[in-house]
């Protein structure tokens, strides 16, 4: 991409009530730049669109003083409605994720730091009052974990595999089976401390320590996990979740880590979490939720 212009605005403020801007990109730019326009719509008209829940920041986390300043880091850019709007380096690499994939360059998206206008603070507290019923309505929300690792395909393979195992057999897929003729006869060539070292680095992504992501998956119709090019359907991801968060395999991915913030916890527990409170999510609770999770929340199940 070229040099970001001098200038850098967001379009126009969006001042109806019950009214959300969606993005649509545009497709086969010469310069492969990353351009869009935003159409406002009604919300009480059904339209469709697909909500992104993603982290602005890194995507892994970071010790206290450690790595680089995200301060000095040069902030991408993309054109909407011919404006430059200056974004995040996370949604930077979606966006471009999308336009290379038909299918999905082909939708409207709801994301909020551009269809929510950051200059206006009018517009933006209306907006964000708004955000249930923004991820309430949409067709599908997009949980975005960042671009992959050389790691991220085999830890979908095993995500996949365990959300389709029956009871009996995940019984049989614990730690202390793990060289049993049964451990690798169930799981196959994912029956391998490289697999399960990729899943617990899953688990290590910033996107599952952002307490926005319980509103945002809780209230949502419908909801997809991409890492770069892979997706899995996020009930697989809160199947295994529940699978590592009940049996053994908790204590082994967190062995001598107690410390939620430290950079190699593993979030295992978390989309459970979120399965769990997943009927506490009407206006009055929605809030609720957001103020009493932390990483390392217990889970309890009734």
């Amino acid at each position: 991409m070229s040099a970001v212009p001098d200038s850098c605005c967001f379009p126009s403020s969006l001042t109806t009530t019950g009214y959300i801007k969606l993005l649509k990109l545009q497709q086969d730019r010469q310069d492969k730049s990353i351009a869009c326009t935003l159409e406002t719509v009604r919300l009480r008209d059904n339209p469709h669109y697909l909500a992104l829940s993603y982290i602005w920041g890194p995507l892994k986390a970071v010790a206290l003083g450690t790595g680089p300043s995200l301060g000095h880091e040069e902030s991408p850019w993309i054109l909407c409605n011919e404006a430059v709007v200056k974004i995040t380096r996370n949604l930077h690499d979606f966006l471009q994720r999308a336009c290379s994939e038909p299918e999905l360059c082909s939708q409207r998206f709801w994301i909020d730091s551009v269809c929510i206008n950051q200059l206006d603070a009018q517009e933006r507290c209306a907006q964000v009052s708004s955000m249930a019923s923004i991820y309430r309505s949409a067709d599908c929300v997009v949980a975005w974990l960042g671009e992959e690792e050389a790691d991220t395909e085999t830890a979908f393979a095993l995500i996949t595999k365990l959300a389709n195992l029956s009871q009996d057999l995940l019984a049989k897929v614990i730690p202390k089976n793990f060289q049993s003729p049964d451990f690798k006869e169930i799981l196959g060539p994912l029956a391998d401390d490289i697999v399960w070292e990729a899943l617990r680095q899953f688990w290590r992504r910033s996107y599952f320590t952002r307490a926005w992501i319980i509103q945002e998956l809780v209230l949502a119709r419908k909801s997809i996990v991409r890492c770069g090019q892979h997706v899995v359907d996020w009930n697989f991801v809160v199947r295994t979740s529940k699978f590592l968060t009940t049996t053994a395999w908790s204590r082994l991915f967190n062995s001598g880590i107690h410390d939620p913030t430290d950079p190699e916890y593993s979030h295992h527990a978390q989309p459970l979490y979120i399965h769990v409170n997943s009927k506490m999510s009407s206006a009055n609770s929605d809030r609720s939720l957001l103020l009493h999770y932390h990483p390392g929340t217990k889970v309890h199940i009734h």
